[in-house]
C-alpha cells in the first residue's frame, strides 16, 4: 500500500493523480477495482496512464517541499486545488493521525478536522496522544475517553506517551479494573514509577505463578528479584521453572534450574535444562538423569548438549541399550567431533 504523495517518474516526466484525475470519468474505467487509497498509489497511477516501468517515488511527509519535484511542490503550495477531494474520500485513519503526529500546524489542524468526520479508531487516537502535539494530545485524549479506552490502550499510552499522559493513563486504568495481564505488561515495561505502581497494584490482585515468572523473564532486575521471591513463596511448578530456564538471563536460569532439581524433575525436566540452561546446571541435571532410567532420547540429549564428562557417561550406557539409526544420525548433527565420528562408525 503506497502513501501520499506517489509519483512515477520515467525519464524526464513525472506521473501523478490529481482529483482531476482521480474523479473524472476516464477514472472510473480505468481505476476500477481500487478502494481507499489504493487511488494515491504507484498502482492506479500506473493504471491510469498505461505506463509500464519507471522509478516509483513516495514522500509520506509531503509538507516537506523541498523533498520534490518543483512540478509537485508548487502544486502542494495550493493543495486544496489539487487534492482537497482526495483528501476528503481516500486519506484513511493512519494517514491523518500520521499527518497530525509529524506535520506542521496547519495540516495537523486540517487532518483533525478531518479525521472528526472519519470516526477515529482508538488506535488512532492512541498515536496521536503518543506522538503529537500537546493541543491535540488534548483532543484526542478527550475523544478517547468518550469511546471508551481499552486496558491495551491505556497500557500501550503508559509504554510509549509523555509523562502527563502516562499518569492520566494510569489512573484510568485503575477505574478500569485493571487486569494481572495489564500490570504485569507494565512492570516487565514502562519506567520506573510505573513499575513500581503496577508492581504494588499486582501484588494486591493475587499474582499468578504466570504474572510471576514473565516478570523475572522481561523486567528490570529489581522486579525479577522481587518476583523469584514471590515465586517461590508461590511454590513454582516445574514448567514455570522451565519458562525461566528458557527466556531469563543467566543468574535466573541458574536459580530455576536448581529450584527446578530440588522439585524431583523427571526425565523430561532433566533433560530440558540438559539442553537449555547454564553449564553447572548441565552437568548437575545430566548426572541426575543418568541414574533415572534415561531412555536413548535422554543419553541422546546429553551426548549432545551437556558438558564432555557427561557425553562420555551417557555415549556408553547409549552403546548399552543398543541405539537406533535415529539415535545415532542426531549425534552425527548435534554433537561434538568426536561422537559424530563414533556414531558414524557404527551407522556405516
Amino acid at each position: 500500500m503506497c502513501d501520499f504523495i506517489s509519483y512515477v517518474q520515467k525519464g524526464d516526466q513525472l506521473f501523478y493523480l490529481t482529483d482531476d484525475e482521480i474523479f473524472s470519468k476516464e477514472s472510473r474505467e480505468k481505476l476500477s477495482g481500487c478502494q481507499d487509497n489504493d487511488f494515491i498509489g504507484h498502482g492506479a497511477i500506473k493504471k491510469f496512464f498505461d505506463i509500464r516501468g519507471g522509478e516509483d517515488h513516495e514522500v509520506r511527509d509531503f509538507w516537506n517541499t523541498d523533498k520534490l519535484p518543483k512540478e509537485l511542490a508548487d502544486k502542494i503550495a495550493n493543495f486544496d486545488s489539487y487534492w482537497g477531494k482526495t483528501f476528503k474520500k481516500y486519506f484513511m485513519n493512519d494517514d491523518l493521525s500520521y499527518i497530525i503526529s509529524k506535520a506542521p500546524e496547519t495540516w495537523k489542524s486540517k487532518a483533525w478536522e478531518q479525521l472528526l468526520t472519519q470516526k477515529p479508531s482508538n488506535d488512532d487516537l492512541v498515536e496521536i496522544i503518543c506522538h503529537s502535539a500537546e493541543e491535540y494530545k488534548v483532543k484526542a485524549w478527550d475523544l478517547l475517553l468518550t469511546q471508551k479506552p481499552s486496558n491495551y490502550d491505556l497500557r500501550y499510552i503508559i509504554l510509549k506517551a509523555p509523562e502527563t499522559w502516562k499518569s492520566k493513563a494510569w489512573e484510568q486504568l485503575l477505574t478500569q479494573n485493571s487486569t494481572n495481564d495489564d500490570l504485569r505488561y507494565i512492570v516487565c515495561y514502562s519506567i520506573e514509577k510505573y513499575k513500581s505502581k503496577a508492581w504494588e497494584q499486582l501484588l494486591t490482585q493475587n499474582s499468578t505463578n504466570d504474572d510471576l515468572r514473565d516478570i523475572v523473564c522481561y523486567s528490570t532486575e529489581e522486579y525479577k528479584a522481587k518476583a523469584w521471591k514471590q515465586l517461590l513463596a508461590q511454590n513454582p511448578t516445574n514448567f514455570d521453572l522451565k519458562y525461566i530456564v528458557y527466556y531469563s538471563i543467566e543468574k535466573y536460569k541458574a536459580k530455576a534450574s536448581e529450584q527446578l532439581l530440588a522439585q524431583n524433575p523427571s526425565n523430561d525436566d532433566l533433560k530440558y535444562l540438559v539442553y537449555y540452561s547454564v553449564e553447572d546446571y548441565k552437568a548437575k541435571a545430566s548426572e541426575q538423569l543418568l541414574t533415572q532410567n534415561p531412555s536413548n532420547r535422554d543419553l541422546v540429549n546429553i551426548v549432545c548438549y551437556s558438558i564432555e564428562k557427561y557425553k562420555a557417561k551417557a555415549w556408553e550406557q547409549l552403546l548399552a541399550q543398543n541405539p537406533s539409526n535415529n539415535d545415532l544420525e542426531d549425534i552425527t548433527l548435534y554433537s561434538t567431533e568426536e561422537y559424530k565420528t563414533k556414531a558414524e562408525e557404527l551407522l556405516k
